[in-house]
């Protein structure tokens, strides 16, 4: 439809009455606050009743299916016949989106036709303006009276454009803000979607690759597993082959070395086995209040330091305890300080010390070993990674399991033919 710009049709005044002005203002900013559609719509016409004093009213919003304004909001103001309503009259509303102009009629009886909307209604004035955003008329704002001596002034009709001034960027807001939040429950729907078939996905592809590690594992255990169970398998045949001769010979003074062989190989075969084990298990914590000076300290009454290595075991005093779980975070220590005593087959030096700095506890065990190539230390949480002539590389894989499930964290440095220290911390605070 052809659009114009917006003028009134009634002549300009020269002042406005101030206590209907602040009331203007007023109701502009409460629109201004509201971001609920129904509510914004609904709030334009009573505050444009009550500041006009008229019965009912009613928002037309253009339909852009159908390129028609249609009704949106219909409030009357009570107290009033229950018979009082709102009575559109097409050809009004029509000349208001085309003409871009508000609409008044102060005597419906002299110029509306008798078989009229408004006439059959009971309604004497009328007063409709077009609710512009930008250069466009979005809708129109109608009130209507059925007062016989109500008659709609030229400042009713300035207050009326002012409000609807206000309400059109009001409706425009509360529309995109609707807008808005509908589009962020379907992206939320279609996330939580997403999340879903990428949880889906994981869980296959962990699926496979642990399929593909148990392979791995399973190759690395018949391969470790051999050397014991040869070795036993060897030393039981010969125990045997003396145990059946009647007379035993000069070799039965070996029966010690070989007993011992099958001994330590059952050990060996046990310690492997045991590494799969942790490695498999979940890594559930189960934290107490722990000091980890008394941790250490009872830990390596149990751990047997070689005569070559120089021990010192420095503990900071007066450390906070810490909360964690002390069987998961000794089997950590414990796997730490065996690793760093290997590093050093031909002896050397051991330090262990604890300390707080930064709201956390640390442990730090340093050797002066044999320490690790750059490469190898990039390595060194890779399942079945090892430099180790026996082991199948899942030792530190279930250190950094258990100290994760306690909130801690490992770092490690170290120098090729220089040493290496290994830092464990864990923050000092209550378990949430």
């Amino acid at each position: 439809m052809p659009i114009r710009k917006n003028r009134r049709i009634l002549p300009k005044i020269a002042s406005i009455d101030p206590l209907r002005l602040q009331r203007l203002c007023d109701a502009a900013s409460e629109l201004s606050a509201e971001l609920n559609p129904p509510e914004v719509l609904k709030f334009t016409v009573k505050k444009a009743m009550e500041l006009l004093g008229l019965s009912s009213g009613v928002i037309f919003l253009l339909d852009p299916s159908r390129s028609e304004p249609v009704a949106r909001v219909t409030v009357k103001m009570p107290p009033g016949p229950a018979e009082v309503r709102f009575a559109a009259d097409p050809g009004i509303s029509a000349d208001v989106f085309r003409s871009g102009r508000t609409v008044v009629i102060n005597d419906c009886r002299r110029f509306c036709p008798e078989d009229s909307p408004l006439r059959r209604a009971g309604h004497t004035a009328l007063i409709e303006t077009p609710l512009w955003m930008g250069n466009r008329i979005v809708g129109s704002l109608s009130l209507q009276s059925r007062r016989v001596n109500k008659e709609i002034t030229p400042e009713d009709c300035f207050i009326l454009e002012e409000l609807a001034k206000h309400a059109a960027i009001a409706i425009f807001n509360a529309d995109r803000l609707s807008a808005l939040n509908r589009l962020n429950q379907q992206l939320e729907k279609q996330l939580e979607a997403r999340s879903l078939e990428l949880e889906r996905l994981t869980g296959e592809i962990l699926k496979k690759e642990k399929l593909a590690v148990i392979g791995q594992v399973a190759g690395g255990i018949n391969h470790e597993l051999r050397q014991p169970l040869e070795a036993i398998t060897n030393a039981a045949y010969y125990l045997r082959f003396q145990v059946e001769q009647k007379e035993p010979g000069p070799l039965r003074k070996d029966w010690h070395k070989f007993l011992k062989i099958i001994a330590d190989e059952c050990a060996e075969a046990t310690e492997l086995v045991s590494g799969l084990l942790d490695f498999a298990r979940t890594k559930d914590a189960h934290p107490v209040w722990t000091d980890l000076n008394e941790l250490i300290e009872v830990l390596l009454k149990k751990i047997r330091i070689p005569a070559g290595v120089e021990f010192e075991l420095s503990l900071a005093p007066r450390l906070c305890s810490v909360f964690l779980d002390p069987v998961q975070v000794a089997r950590a220590f414990w796997n730490i300080i065996t690793n760093a005593l290997e590093a050093m087959p031909g002896g050397g030096s051991l330090r262990i010390s604890t300390q707080f700095m930064n709201h956390s506890v640390s442990v730090t065990v340093k050797d002066n070993g044999e320490g690790i190539s750059p490469e190898n230390l990039k390595r060194l949480f890779e399942p079945l990674f090892t430099t180790k002539k026996r082991g199948v590389g899942l030792g530190l894989i279930v250190v950094r399991q258990y100290l994760e499930a306690n909130r801690g964290r490992i770092k490690i440095q170290s120098r090729e033919g220089r040493g290496t220290s290994v830092q464990v911390s864990f923050p000092v605070s209550r378990a949430s």
